[in-house]
């Protein structure tokens, strides 16, 4: 397969998985102000900050993290 023959590659690729990934930027700055609406809780006594996922389901958790990392006293574990 050639990968720069475009139409091939859109043939091949029925479910847009190419135009998704061009979208990411506008996704995750979509995310960003979605996040921004929501007030945090005061909370107390909190000792771990967890994120369950699986798979690729972990990869936020794991951006957080590697976010927060250095700004946060408490361990974060994905």
């Amino acid at each position: 397969m050639n990968l720069d023959d475009r139409e091939q590659f859109r043939s091949l690729d029925v479910e847009d998985m190419y135009g998704h990934i061009g979208s990411l930027p506008d996704q995750l700055q979509k995310a960003w102000e979605l996040g921004k609406r929501f007030e945090l809780p005061e909370m107390q006594g909190v000792q771990n900050i967890v994120i369950a996922g699986m798979g690729g389901s972990a990869i936020g958790g794991d951006l957080v993290t590697a976010f927060i990392e250095a700004q946060s006293s408490l361990p974060v574990i994905v």
